[in-house]
């Protein structure tokens, strides 16, 4: 809650700081996180599944095992067309990618042909005007020669 108040104020306007007052009424009436899981059992519905992107870079090895072929296809694929630009990344969890996880791990995907016949920057970009290519900065193999 301090957090989450500290973040709002500090974007805030005087005159939104004057106005608004933040309320967090779960912890005014005393919930927490276990008291909130037993209310919504009590009430014999199913707890609800965390909340995330299926690219979400806090996700944990075996959220990436729970997901569809079709949103680990995706996840290769945006960490293919970012590799170029990643200069202290590896991927979405920073210092290694998920790619590299799913290949080591022989999880299945989506094929890539799916989503599109060619992966290539965007003509827009000032990066592929400037002869950009799906060669990455960093060292090591790049995705796509994992994926061959």
């Amino acid at each position: 809650m301090k957090r989450a108040d500290a973040q709002a104020q500090s974007g805030s306007t005087k005159w939104e700081r004057e106005h608004f007052e933040p309320h967090y009424p779960l912890i005014e009436w005393g919930y927490n996180l276990e008291k909130c899981k037993q209310i919504i059992t009590d009430a014999g519905l199913p707890l609800p599944v965390k909340s995330a992107c299926y690219f979400c870079p806090n996700q944990k090895p075996l959220e990436v095992e729970a997901l569809t072929d079709e949103e680990r296809g995706k996840i290769i694929l945006q960490e293919l067309v970012a590799e170029p630009y990643n200069l202290d990344w590896r991927g979405l969890w920073r210092k290694r990618s998920i790619t590299e996880y799913i290949l080591e791990r022989g999880l299945s995907f989506t094929p890539l042909t799916v989503f599109g016949r060619k992966v290539v920057l965007n003509p827009a970009c000032k990066k592929a005007r400037e002869g950009y290519t799906l060669s990455p900065p960093h060292v090591g193999p790049t995705l796509r020669q994992l994926l061959t």
